[in-house]
């Protein structure tokens, strides 16, 4: 089987230089997640995804009508082609935590979408237990990133010392064995009789 059995061909797109209003209205319409930017050759240059909206809103403190799809978008791109396997896609989602992948052709063609409801659905040739693994890889926490942890770290190192100190950490008291010992005494004195 190959990924074009699988894949959507009516691919809802906008372009770089659309405002983040027109990509938000696109995905209200379509019921979509995220949208493959493309350029005038139909070419994937970029994904943009809801989040990435109400984040790049959030951070600039501007309107959604008064920023571009351009400055919000991911330029780094994942795509699959056509004729791979469905594994390509499964291993691509895993390794870069990805629930949508788009699909190209040899020249880098916008041609569908792969999505990770497409790999979990009967269709798939992926077993429950390789989809399960999908799932959970594309779902896990991801790491902060680098500029958020020195902003922590510098955080720290601006507090007084005493800020920093962790609270005392009350023993826990061990289980005496003794008393283990003679619950498997008195279970067996149950069972003889």
């Amino acid at each position: 089987m190959k990924i074009q059995e699988l894949m959507t061909t009516n691919v809802r797109t906008c372009r770089a230089g659309d405002t983040l209003g027109d990509a938000a209205r696109t995905m209200w319409e379509g019921d979509l997640g995220c949208l493959p930017i493309v350029d005038d050759a139909n070419s994937v240059v970029g994904m943009i995804t809801d989040r990435d909206l109400c984040m790049s809103a959030l951070m600039s403190g501007a309107p959604l009508w008064a920023l571009n799809v351009g400055d919000a978008m991911a330029k780094v791109v994942f795509t699959v082609k056509a004729t791979d396997k469905p594994r390509a896609a499964a291993k691509l989602m895993v390794e870069h935590q990805l629930r949508r992948l788009p699909v190209v052709d040899a020249k880098g063609t916008l041609v569908g979408m792969v999505t990770l409801g497409a790999l979990a659905g009967n269709k798939s040739p992926l077993s429950s237990k390789d989809v399960v693994g999908v799932l959970a890889a594309v779902t896990s926490a991801r790491p902060a990133p680098v500029s958020a942890r020195m902003e922590i770290e510098v955080t720290r190192e601006s507090l007084p010392t005493q800020v920093l100190q962790p609270a005392p950490r009350k023993a826990k008291k061990a289980a005496a064995p003794v008393a283990k010992r003679e619950f498997k005494v008195k279970a067996k004195a149950k069972a003889a009789k």
